[in-house]
């Protein structure tokens, strides 16, 4: 019986101690001895001996006040390698058949994990509650900047460029354009940036993020840009892309707290069928490639390993989400990313993205938008918005009707007696959304199309399932031109 006993508890999970009434160890399992740092073929009893002399204090007095049969509570450990574990300690006192307290008797269970998992869930929730806020920050700017260049827009059109004020006008516009792009930037950095793929240059990518990629690289890192001249796109999307090179420049960068060097350099690269066999995760074809190289640390075979996991990080400040996400976008392009490291050597991050098949592109054909004179009715509860997309769309020969809310929208549409031809509706509104706005509509309006738009651009388009297939949806900010193109698509389709 006693045998049992002593397997039990040298195969248990959790650690335990006996300490007779001087304080001498006199049992420890495996468990135990590897949370404490001790040696397990210590000779027995034993004085107990504790790397960290602030945890040998606090274990005296857990000690004391486990004799006193006062509450237990947790302590943090640190063991002889120096590394911190979080344990929880219990102890119960051992009676001799007298009644007289003969041993006492310490649990302690590593916790470390699940700590580590709670303060990852906390740093979960607080980079959602980050990205939810971002995404109504963005729907706001995206308002406003709807309203600022659609203004612009109109008075360039109005003006010669002879005129002192169009200059005026140009600059609006163009602020407001590249303020536009910041939205789009801050975005995935938050990892709110959705949207359909379309092709997308990777050369010309990373020279519109120069500015913003040089404001991130400390000063003691020297940068230099490789970026081919042969420019072919890639099918991806295009903030998801900014994203991949975002987190990838700033992982490079922390690689090298004292500074170094960082090259980033694309290429067109070919795999063949020998060259990807034994690859499951690489197809043959033509590849963009796109490295990012740092003279940093570098890192071993199982540190390349664990790399893209996500919360694996080696960093005191990092999430570990950074790699994750750029291991998903790309696999989620079909493409495929690999690492040439060692330690000392540096490393560089190698992504390759298929070449986009060719494909007719009419969107980005800038050629003048015909108007029409079907019935359009526009629902948008920002007033500002709502008057510049009606003015845009009348001056195109439009009939335009417009509603603050679905209250309105209904009025509306029974006084058309349900002849309209597109609503042009906001997704997000207060009472009710666009979607249920048009599914209310459609059985007395047959014929209507529908277009949605909005300055949202994360999770809440997808909750009221505005980027199903077969959506019409239009993202703010836009243009008239934009607008209308859109507008005239939607009719013609």
């Amino acid at each position: 019986m006693l045998d049992r006993l002593r397997t039990l508890v040298n195969v248990s999970p959790i650690g335990q101690l006996l300490l007779d009434r001087d304080g001498r160890v006199q049992l420890v399992n495996p468990a135990a001895a590897v949370m404490l740092g001790w040696s397990t073929s210590v000779t027995l009893p034993v004085e107990p001996a504790f790397a960290d002399p602030v945890f040998a204090a606090t274990f005296a007095e857990l000690s004391r006040r486990a004799w006193a049969g006062e509450p237990q509570r947790s302590v943090e450990v640190s063991l002889l390698d120096g590394v911190h574990r979080r344990v929880l300690s219990a102890s119960l006192v051992v009676d001799q058949d007298d009644g007289q307290h003969a041993s006492l008797l310490v649990f302690f269970e590593d916790i470390t994990a699940r700590r580590d998992l709670e303060r990852q869930l906390v740093q979960v929730q607080k980079m959602d509650a980050i990205g939810r806020l971002a995404g109504g920050v963005a729907h706001d700017f995206n308002n406003l900047l709807t309203i600022i260049n659609g203004r612009s827009h109109r008075i360039l059109a109005k003006l010669q460029p002879e005129n002192p004020l169009w200059r005026e006008a140009d600059i609006i516009h163009q602020t407001g354009e590249r303020a536009a792009k910041l939205v789009r930037q801050l975005l995935s950095f938050s990892r709110k940036q959705i949207g359909p793929a379309q092709p997308v240059d990777l050369s010309t990518t990373i020279t519109d993020m120069d500015k913003m990629l040089r404001s991130l690289i400390g000063e003691g890192i020297e940068v230099t840009f490789m970026l081919v001249s042969d420019r072919r796109p890639v099918l991806a999307n295009p903030a998801q892309i900014e994203q991949v090179v975002l987190n990838l420049v700033m992982n490079a960068c922390e690689a090298m707290p004292q500074g170094g060097r960082l090259t980033i350099r694309t290429e067109n690269i070919g795999f063949t069928a020998q060259q990807v066999r034994g690859r499951v995760d690489v197809r043959t074809g033509h590849y963009v490639r796109l490295s990012v190289s740092d003279t940093g640390e570098g890192m071993d075979e199982a540190m390349q390993a664990r790399v893209f996991e996500p919360f694996f990080t080696t960093r005191p400040q990092g999430n570990g989400m950074g790699l994750a996400t750029v291991y998903g976008i790309v696999t989620h392009a079909d493409g495929f990313i690999t690492i040439d490291s060692a330690p000392g050597k540096g490393a560089t991050f190698l992504v390759h993205l298929p070449v986009a098949k060719d494909q007719p592109s009419p969107a980005i054909q800038e050629v003048p938008v015909g108007g029409g004179t079907e019935v359009v009715l526009v629902v948008e509860d920002e007033d500002d918005v709502r008057s510049l997309v009606v003015q845009v769309l009348e001056v195109q020969g439009y009939h335009v009707h417009a509603a603050h809310n679905w209250i309105e929208a209904f009025g509306l549409a029974k006084k058309l007696d349900g002849k309209i031809d597109l609503l042009l509706t906001d997704v997000v509104m207060p009472q009710m959304s666009g979607r249920e706005i048009a599914a209310s509509l459609q059985p007395l309006c047959g014929r209507m199309k529908v277009l949605y738009m909005s300055g949202y651009t994360d999770r809440a388009i997808v909750h009221h399932g505005v980027l199903e297939p077969g959506i019409n949806f239009l993202q703010k900010p836009f243009n008239p031109d934009g607008l209308a193109r859109a507008i005239r698509n939607v009719l013609d389709a």
